[in-house]
C-alpha cells in the first residue's frame, strides 16, 4: 500500500499585529496605569500602531460639533491641537450608531482641510473608530494606512474595537480626575482667598486644608497644621466659641458639618472685644464724669439751700461759680454724647467755605497758649498753603480736641507743637504732636473708634475723658473728605493728624472768601491771630 504525501498549507509567521492574548491584555492594562490624560492619550495611539500596524495614529476630542487633535503618533508634531470641522453632527454620528467609518482616501476628500492632508502625507485610508465611556462619546481614534482602500482584517479590527472600549475607559478616568483636581484647586484658591480663616477637617478631625487667612490669625504655618487634629475648641453657627489666644487677640470659631468631615471658620473678634470692652469702659467712664460734677453742684446746692445768709458775699458767689463750672462741665459731656451719636447715625451738617488754613490753625491755636503748666505750645507753619473748602466750627471742633489732648497727656510738660503741610494729591494736613506718654504698639487703628480709651491712657493715671472725641474727629474730617492717623511709642510723645482737601483755586476777592468769618469763629474776643510762629 502506497502512502499519499499530504501538503499541509503553509501557516504564516506571527505578524506584529497577532501578538499573544497576553500581551494584548499588557497593552490594555498599561492604559489604566496613569490619570495623566496626555499620557493616556498617547499610550492609545501608541498601542493602535502597534496592535494594527498602523503607519500613523491620532487621538480626536470630541468637543461639541468639532475634534480637537490631542494626541499623534508617528506623525507631525504641528498636528496636534488642529481643531477639525466634523460636520453637523460632529463625531456624535459615530457614537449614536457605534460603528466606525472608514475614509479610503483622505486627500480625495474636498471637506478635508489642507492641514490635515499636510499632516498626514503619505497615509491615505483613515479607519475613524468611536471611544465610548458610560454611553457618552469621549472622541475618536485615527488609524492611518499608507494604501488608497486599505481595509482592516478581522484581528486587527477586534483589537481596534477593543483598544477603543479600554481607552475609552481611560481617557473618561483620566479627564475625570483632572477636572476633580482643577475643582479641588479652584476650591484652594478660593479658600485661601477669603479674608477670614478656613480650615477643612476629615472625618477623623485632621486638618485637610488650612488657608493663608487662619495661618496669620493662629500663627500656625499650613505645614504644621496639615495632617493634625484642629487645635482649637469649635462651636456651631447657633452656639460659637470664642478662644483668647493672648496679646489681646481674640476668635471666634464655627464648625459646620461637611459629608466628608467639616470646615471651621475663625474670625478675628479682637477688634469688636475691644470695642465691648470700650464701651463697658465708656458707661464707668461717663458715670464717673457725669458724677463728679453733680457732686459739685448737689454740694454747693444743698450748701446754699441751708446758708440762712450768715454767709459773706465772697463765699456765696465762689458756691455759684462752682455750681456754673460743673453745670458747664456737664453740658460738654452731653454734647459730645450727642454730637458722637449724630455723627454714628452720618446726621452731620456742614457749612463749607474757602478757609485760609493757616489763620484758621493760628485762630485755634492761640486759644491754648496758656493751656497747660509747663507746656510750650509751637505753632509751626508755612507762609501760605492751598484753600481748603471746610466748615469752620468742625475744623475748630477737630483741632481743637486734638490739642485737648496732647496738653491732657502731657502731664510732665513739654513741647505741644501745632503745624500744617501741604501733601501731593490736592491735600492739606493739620497735625498736633507732643512730648506725653505715646501709644502703645498697635494702637492707633483702634483710637478713633467710638467709645476707645488708650491702653497707655488708661495705664498712665491721667483722668481721661468718655472716650468720645478722637471718634468725633474722625467722622467730621471723614465728613469733608478726609483722613485721620496717629502714630507714637509709649513714653516718647505722639503725632495725630487729619487730612482735608483743597479747594480748586477762585478768582472772587479773597474778603469774600469767608476768612474774616473764620478767625472771628475761633479766634478769643478782642484777639487776631498773629502772623508767625507762636510760643507761650
Amino acid at each position: 500500500m502506497r502512502a499519499e504525501h499530504v501538503v499541509e498549507p503553509e501557516t504564516p509567521e506571527p505578524s506584529g499585529t497577532e501578538r499573544l492574548p497576553g500581551g494584548l491584555l499588557q497593552v490594555l492594562a498599561d492604559l489604566n496605569s496613569d490619570l495623566n490624560h496626555d499620557l493616556v492619550l498617547d499610550r492609545i495611539c501608541r498601542s493602535c500602531v502597534e496592535l494594527t500596524g498602523a503607519s500613523g495614529a491620532a487621538f480626536l476630542l470630541a468637543e461639541g460639533t468639532r475634534a480637537r487633535v490631542a494626541a499623534v503618533v508617528d506623525l507631525p508634531r504641528d498636528g496636534l491641537y488642529l481643531v477639525i470641522d466634523a460636520g453637523p453632527d460632529g463625531l456624535a454620528g459615530l457614537g449614536r450608531y457605534g460603528r466606525r467609518l472608514v475614509v479610503p482616501d483622505l486627500h480625495d476628500r474636498p471637506t478635508v482641510s489642507p492641514a490635515v492632508r499636510r499632516v498626514c502625507a503619505g497615509l491615505h485610508t483613515a479607519v475613524i473608530t468611536p471611544v465610548m465611556a458610560r454611553r457618552q462619546l469621549v472622541g475618536a481614534l485615527v488609524a492611518l494606512f499608507p494604501p488608497v482602500g486599505y481595509e482592516l482584517n478581522s484581528i486587527e479590527a477586534d483589537r481596534l474595537d477593543m483598544l477603543a472600549g479600554y481607552g475609552g475607559i481611560a481617557v473618561a478616568n483620566a479627564l475625570a480626575y483632572e477636572d476633580a483636581v482643577r475643582a479641588e484647586a479652584h476650591l484652594v484658591a478660593v479658600i485661601d482667598g477669603i479674608n477670614a480663616g478656613v480650615a477643612v477637617l476629615d472625618r477623623a478631625g485632621a486638618v485637610t486644608a488650612w488657608n493663608t487667612a487662619i495661618a496669620r490669625i493662629t500663627g500656625i504655618p499650613a505645614n504644621q497644621a496639615v495632617g493634625q487634629p484642629f487645635p482649637l475648641t469649635t462651636g456651631t453657627p447657633e452656639d460659637p466659641v470664642e478662644h483668647d489666644l493672648g496679646n489681646d487677640q481674640w476668635v471666634e470659631v464655627v464648625a459646620t458639618p461637611l459629608d466628608e468631615g467639616q470646615v471651621v471658620a475663625v474670625h478675628d473678634i479682637s477688634r469688636q472685644k475691644a470695642l465691648d470692652a470700650a464701651k463697658t469702659l465708656f458707661v464707668a467712664a461717663t458715670s464717673h464724669e457725669l458724677k463728679t460734677p453733680l457732686t459739685v453742684i448737689r454740694s454747693f446746692a444743698e450748701w446754699l439751700r441751708g446758708d440762712s445768709g450768715a454767709a459773706d458775699v465772697e463765699k456765696r458767689a465762689m458756691a455759684l461759680d462752682a455750681i456754673a463750672d460743673s453745670a458747664e462741665e456737664l453740658r460738654q459731656i452731653v454734647e459730645k454724647i450727642l454730637l458722637t451719636a449724630r455723627t454714628e447715625a452720618g446726621a452731620i451738617d456742614l457749612d463749607p467755605r474757602i478757609v485760609e488754613p493757616v489763620r484758621l490753625v493760628q485762630a485755634v491755636a492761640r486759644q491754648f497758649v496758656v493751656a497747660g503748666r509747663g507746656h510750650t505750645l509751637v505753632i509751626d507753619l508755612p507762609e501760605s498753603l492751598p484753600e481748603v473748602d471746610a466748615d469752620v466750627n468742625a475744623v475748630r471742633t477737630a483741632l481743637g480736641q486734638l490739642l485737648e489732648n496732647a496738653f491732657k497727656y502731657s502731664p510732665d510738660g513739654g513741647l505741644v507743637t501745632v503745624s500744617a503741610r501741604a501733601l501731593p494729591g490736592g491735600e492739606v494736613e493739620i497735625s498736633v504732636a507732643d512730648e506725653g506718654i505715646g501709644l502703645a504698639l498697635g494702637e492707633s487703628q483702634y483710637l478713633f473708634a467710638a467709645f476707645y480709651q488708650g491702653e497707655t491712657r488708661a495705664r498712665s493715671g491721667v483722668r481721661g475723658g468718655v472716650g468720645l472725641g478722637l471718634s468725633i474727629v474722625r467722622r467730621l474730617v471723614e465728613a469733608h473728605g478726609g483722613r485721620v492717623g496717629a502714630e507714637g511709642e509709649p513714653g516718647h510723645g505722639s503725632r495725630f493728624w487729619f487730612t482735608l482737601p483743597a479747594a480748586r483755586p477762585l478768582d472772587d476777592d479773597p474778603a469774600d472768601s469767608g476768612l474774616d468769618t473764620a478767625e472771628a469763629a475761633v479766634a478769643p474776643e478782642g484777639e487776631r491771630p498773629a502772623e508767625g510762629p507762636v510760643s507761650g
